[in-house]
């Protein structure tokens, strides 16, 4: 093993190593060529007919498909949460009932790709609430997020860990911490946070930025749509759009982002707008 000049210093004073409170070292390589990214479905609080118009028509666009990421907020865990909740709603084990059916649905019409599921800020209610509660529990493997979600069969990519398509860095966007959802345009707020090629959900609205380093280097930043209610309770008056991304690689490191946005209510084929479709980075 190879070791750099200051890690023998290191060494040679015998300095105890510090302690890593992040769950990751590096981001997981996404390997697929045909990447479809949904996120923000909030289950029990989804839009059937989003889901089906995004299923749909990103098969009708995208034959060749072999990847699915679901990049948090699959769930909503609303019965766990901090806010003031309503006790009428679903209770955990519905709303993780509805959750397994719909990705089998998934499972079923994109048959052979390769699942990740992504943890977002409202998966992490589950794990605060253990450790709020019982963190005693928090290491069973039962309680684990792959047994509750019903993920065996997926990659979890977990925390504020987060993957790259190529030069594409795709987080939920709640990794950036404070200041990474109400904005004017989301994709420049990620821009400014990130400082490289990146995607983010989280803002449930479709925006696409372009800059530049000072080497000239073209940076693209793009957030997405999601696929639950428009109009919840708790927010009713905001600028929400249903959507989703599919992602084309080029070459071993280049991208082809298409960011849909679904324009009105009507489904399977309802109006899309699709944005970042020469979006070719080399």
């Amino acid at each position: 093993m190879i070791h750099t000049k200051k890690e023998e210093e290191i060494k040679r004073f015998n300095i105890p190593r510090g302690i890593k409170t992040t769950l990751w070292d590096r981001p997981i390589k996404i390997k697929g060529d045909c990447v479809l990214i949904v996120a923000d479905l909030h289950i029990p609080f989804h839009d059937a007919r989003a889901i089906e118009t995004c299923i749909v028509t990103a098969k009708q666009k995208h034959k060749n498909i072999d990847t699915v990421i679901f990049n948090g907020d699959f769930y909503d865990f609303y019965s766990i949460s901090r806010f003031l909740r309503t006790p009428t709603m679903p209770r955990i084990k519905a709303e993780l009932k509805i959750g397994k059916e719909v990705m089998d649905l998934f499972r079923s019409e994109f048959k052979g790709c390769n699942f990740y599921f992504k943890t977002g800020n409202h998966e992490e209610r589950f794990r605060t609430y253990l450790l709020e509660r019982a963190p005693e529990l928090v290491d069973l493997k039962e309680l684990k997020m792959e047994s509750v979600a019903g993920i065996d069969d997926m990659q979890l990519i977990e925390g504020l860990q987060y993957c790259k398509i190529g030069d594409l860095s795709v987080l939920h966007g709640h990794e950036l911490a404070k200041g990474s959802i109400n904005m004017v345009n989301p994709a420049r707020t990620l821009f400014l946070k990130t400082i490289e090629n990146s995607i983010q959900a989280h803002s449930h609205r479709v925006s696409m930025n372009t800059g530049k380093t000072l080497s000239q280097e073209i940076i693209k930043t793009y957030s997405m749509g999601c696929l639950c209610d428009l109009a919840p309770a708790y927010w009713v008056n905001n600028q929400w759009s249903h959507g989703y991304v599919v992602v084309e690689r080029v070459g071993r490191r280049g991208f082809r982002v298409n960011n849909y946005r679904m324009e009105d209510r009507e489904t399977p084929t309802r109006k899309l707008i699709k944005t970042g479709l020469k979006d070719v980075l080399l």
